[in-house]
Formats: structure tokens, sequence, C-alpha cells
């Protein structure tokens, strides 16, 4: 699938792990380092997108009909659009004060995003992202993902071992990938729309 997520077993972490069992397609994964919440970079930047370019994007995902599909959540609509246009306009958004205290040198977002419709009732487990990029003859790779919501919406809310983001739109979310465990609690409102793309680094 275009958007592979490593699972959590059983939703088992806590703070003071130094190693954590991950499993996914029957294979057993270890995160070597310690699970410390103070070190994730999680970054929130309200108003990122206008409430006319979040309507944009929700009309080009129910244009799509979702037939790209790319998740295994049974329910949630995604749909993957390839060469995406306004990839770099929206990296132009990412504030300079935010890209300046990157671990690495963000140079682009990729062009690939996912749009995702979670209907009522649904949620997202425990996971890990893994990256949409890695260059085989350079030093670029995915490093950070954007998560922008594109409707207000009740519950549905991201959280990460730090802190707790709740969906508003146009709100934007940056967080570093690697070993960053997250989930979203159950949709209350009719549907949550999201927009997620990697930021690629050097």
């Amino acid at each position: 699938k275009t958007d592979p997520c490593i699972y959590i077993d059983k939703d088992t972490w806590n703070d003071s792990m130094n190693k954590l069992d991950i499993e996914n397609d029957n294979q057993l994964y270890y995160i070597s380092k310690p699970i410390e919440p103070k070190y994730f970079f999680v970054k929130t930047i309200d108003n990122f997108l206008n409430q006319e370019e979040c309507q944009k994007y929700i009309k080009i995902a129910e244009e799509s009909e979702y037939k790209n599909r790319c998740t295994d959540e049974i329910g949630v609509f995604s749909e993957s659009i390839k060469n995406f246009q306004d990839a770099e306009e929206i990296f132009k958004k990412v504030p300079k004060h935010i890209k300046e205290i990157m671990k690495d040198q963000p140079i682009r977002l990729h062009d690939t995003v996912i749009l995702t419709k979670t209907p009522k009732g649904k949620s997202f487990r425990n996971h890990i992202d893994t990256p949409q990029f890695i260059s085989e003859n350079t030093k670029e790779r995915s490093k950070y993902r954007l998560l922008v919501y594109l409707n207000n919406c009740e519950g549905g809310t991201t959280k990460f071992l730090s802190n707790s983001i709740e969906p508003k739109i146009g709100r934007a979310v940056i967080f570093e990938i690697d070993n960053n465990p997250h989930s979203a609690e159950t949709v209350l409102s009719d549907y949550k729309y999201t927009l997620t793309s990697d930021i690629v680094c050097m």
C-alpha cells in the first residue's frame, strides 16, 4: 500500500520502555532507543490552510471516488494523489522558525499526498508511520509527516505520547516519523477529512 504503517502489538507501550515490540505481517520489529516523549518533534500550526483551500482538497477527494485506496482500515476512505500540483505551494507555508528547528534540513514536500475521509465511529489504532520516500542515490528521505485537518470535527483527536491535538479546519501538525507512536480517537462527527504527505529532508 502507498502509506504503510507499523502497528503496535496489543496497544502496549509506556514511557519507560527501552524496546518496543512491533508486529506487522507476522514479523517482529524492535526500536532500540528509549521511548521518551520529551524528545518527539510534534508542532501544531493553526490556519495553515484557509477554508477555501480545505474545501478544494475535500472536493478533489470526493470527486476521485476513492478509487486508489491506501489504507487497510475497514470503512476508512483514502485517496493517494501522485504528482500533486500544490506540493511546492504547501511546503512554502511551513513557517521558517519550524524549518530551522528541524533536526535535518527540509527541502520539499513529497509530491504524493493522501486525502483521507474517516466516518463517524471510526478511529486509528496506535501505530508508527513509515517514510514514503528514501532515495538510494542521495541522502534525501522522508523525515517528517505533515498532517492537515480539512474540516472541524468532534472527536478524532490525534494522540501522541507527548500531547494530543484536536481537529480544526486548516490546522496542521508536523511530526517526526521515526519512533513516534500515535493514534486517532473515534470520530464523533459525520466525517473527518485530512491531508497528509511527507517532508523530505537532506
